[in-house]
């Protein structure tokens, strides 16, 4: 027997894999492959065992021996195995026959493959002879096999995956043409991975990205492909970042028309200055007249929502040419007259019946009011004589003595003036004029000039409100009730006020304001009457009225800054973390919903430098609306 092998051949379908056995995976790639060709190899292992057919072989020793060598060889050789070697090979032989025993023919063919070896010594080396299957049998092995793989090319870009079938030759090797999906994903990050969706393995393809920008690139397909990109996306950054890459492309004025049609649909998504300044930047738009119509629409809707004389004055100054202009004139003068009647009505007095008789000669009512006048007139010396007296016990003397008179209304309005009246009242009135200027972002002149015949007491109720007569400063908020008794024809005083419109310049001397009741549906004035009384600084006033006015942020809180004199830039914050926690808890005392305001929402931005306390304490324990958050 020249030698002894086994044949094994694995049984198709007969894999166990071993649990949690690591499998390797081998992935080639192709850097030559051109455009969007993804080319490599991939093969895999994991260990399992296997059902095998095992076939046995033995192989005949052969050699060119004369018969004359080989008789004499056998003969010698022969009873010398079958009296000394055969005992000790008899439990290796084979049922070369397959009956299921072992028997003397098997014996013999058996000692035909050993001594043959020993017939060729020392004569010659042995070649092969003849091949026999002296056994079949199947048993299962461990073994490395190829794991199923199930694999896809993933090319990643702009926000989206685009996939691939992978289809693997028998020899390991793919190729995958990219191109089909490249328009889906295409951006200058864009990348490739291998994947196998049943181990979950991923192995990038490296230099995919690079690689097909160039490819793109030569063949002139790169700017077509990003403009469908920034066209698809359809936005000014798409746009903007297309035209940097591609200056001077074919697509120039295209981008122009977009541009427009963005800034126009935000335009109409935004509010009225958006559309203003739409119609201000692109004029030439066929959408500009459009932009302004809304605008008039939206002030219109707003205007007639109030439905207030002030509302369609700020109308007017909006739209003097507008296509409902002469409707809010119209609109303007019916409330004047109301007003200016209600008024004269009120005050009951021959100069007040005189000015509404000027303002409006020919209203419905007119012969009443001069035959009013008519009576105010002729019993007016015992009035004036007690106004010259002009004190309380000389108006409760009239009414007691008159009480038939015209003027009793007078006399009583007056004994409430010499104890203070709302300054806006005696405004409207008549009996004061007022003039305030600008002092900085904390105060305000008031210069009043008494009109009545008598003393006045004024108050100025914290919360009144002081609106700018150039739009692009600051309306101020009065913060401190302030009380002033006019003896004299004229008087001035300097009010605490806040800023109440945070972006618009700071009020200078040059400025001046018209005195309003307090706006911003009360809060304004509730708000200023617990300032009033909680004594605070400065900073924390300004901090709460923002809040009210312009819904602040701890950041645009920041925008109040102090720097020494001469200085246009640096300086230090005004208004602090316990300024703005302060001021947060005051306009909850003041009954203002603070879970919705910004500055609450921004709390992480200034809470952790408050010192531990009370008010930290406090402010921890509010929630924002979950919008805020």
């Amino acid at each position: 027997m020249l030698k002894r092998y086994d044949d094994k051949k694995p049984v198709a379908g007969t894999e166990q894999f071993v649990p949690g056995a690591a499998t390797t995976w081998t992935f080639t790639f192709d850097p030559k492959a051109q455009g969007g060709l993804v080319r490599g190899s991939v093969a895999a292992a994991t260990e399992a065992t296997l059902e095998f057919d095992i076939e046995s072989h033995v192989v005949d020793a052969k050699n060119d021996y004369d018969v004359a060598e080989a008789i004499v060889l056998r003969a010698i050789l022969a009873p010398f195995y079958l009296v000394f070697l055969g005992p000790v090979f008899g439990a290796d032989v084979r049922d070369y026959g397959g009956d299921g025993s072992v028997g003397v023919g098997d014996r013999l063919l058996n000692a035909v493959h050993v001594i043959n070896p020993l017939m060729a010594w020392p004569l010659g080396t042995p070649t092969a002879g003849e091949d026999h299957v002296v056994e079949v049998r199947r048993e299962r092995l461990p073994a490395k096999v190829c794991p199923p793989l199930a694999l896809e090319l993933a090319i990643l870009g702009r926000g989206t995956t685009a996939t691939l079938p992978v289809v693997v030759a028998a020899d390991g090797k793919f190729e995958v043409d990219a191109m089909p999906v490249v328009a889906q994903v295409w951006d200058q990050g864009v990348r490739a991975e291998l994947r196998d969706r049943n181990t979950g393995r991923v192995e990038p393809v490296p230099g995919f990205g690079p690689r097909l920008g160039q490819y793109l690139a030569s063949t002139g397909l790169l700017v077509e492909l990003e403009w469908g990109v920034a066209r698809a996306a359809d936005t000014r950054s798409a746009y903007e970042k297309f035209r940097v890459a591609h200056a001077n492309s074919r697509y120039e004025a295209e981008i122009g028309e977009r541009l427009a049609e963005i800034d126009w649909r935000d335009a109409i998504r935004g509010d009225r200055t958006s559309l203003l300044v739409f119609a201000a930047t692109r004029p030439t738009h066929p959408r500009a007249a459009e932009a302004k119509a809304r605008v008039e629409e939206l002030d219109w809707q707003e205007a007639v929502g109030a439905d207030t004389i002030r509302a369609y004055e700020m109308f007017l100054a909006a739209q003097p040419d507008g296509l409902r202009a002469e409707m809010a004139r119209r609109r303007l003068a019916d409330l004047g007259a109301v007003r200016d009647r209600e008024r004269a009505l009120r005050v009951d007095t021959p100069e007040a019946y005189r000015r509404y008789l000027a303002d409006h000669p020919d209203a419905s009512d007119a012969d009443a009011v001069r035959a009013r006048i008519a009576l105010l007139d002729e019993q007016a010396p015992v009035w004036q004589a007690t106004c010259a007296t002009g004190t309380a016990d000389a108006f409760r003397g009239f009414v007691a003595k008159n009480p038939a008179s015209p003027w009793v209304n007078a006399a009583q309005r007056a004994l409430q003036d010499l104890e203070g009246r709302d300054i806006v009242d005696l405004i409207e009135e008549g009996k004061i004029e007022v003039g305030a200027s600008g002092g900085g972002i904390q105060s305000a002149g008031l210069d009043v000039k008494r009109l009545a015949p008598y003393p006045l007491v004024v108050r100025v109720p914290a919360g009144t409100y002081l609106v700018a007569s150039r739009s692009s400063a600051q309306n101020m908020v009065v913060t401190r009730d302030t009380t002033m008794k006019l003896t004299d024809v004229a008087s001035f005083v300097r009010l605490d006020v806040a800023c109440a419109n945070k972006p618009k310049d700071i009020p200078h001397s040059g400025d001046s304001f018209a005195l309003e009741r307090p706006a911003h549906n009360g809060q304004l004035a509730r708000l200023a009457a617990v300032l009033d009384r909680a004594k605070v600084d400065y900073a924390t006033r300004q901090a709460a009225v923002w809040i009210v006015t312009d819904d602040a942020t701890y950041g645009g809180l920041g925008i109040l800054v102090s720097r020494p004199m001469g200085a246009i830039s640096g300086g230090s914050r005004v208004i602090g973390p316990e300024a703005a926690a302060r001021a947060l808890q005051l306009c909850a005392d003041a009954g203002i919903e603070i879970r919705g305001t910004q500055l609450l929402a921004d709390r992480e931005s200034f809470a952790p430098q408050l010192p531990d306390g009370e008010l930290k304490t406090w402010l921890a324990a509010q929630q924002p609306s979950p919008q805020k958050q």
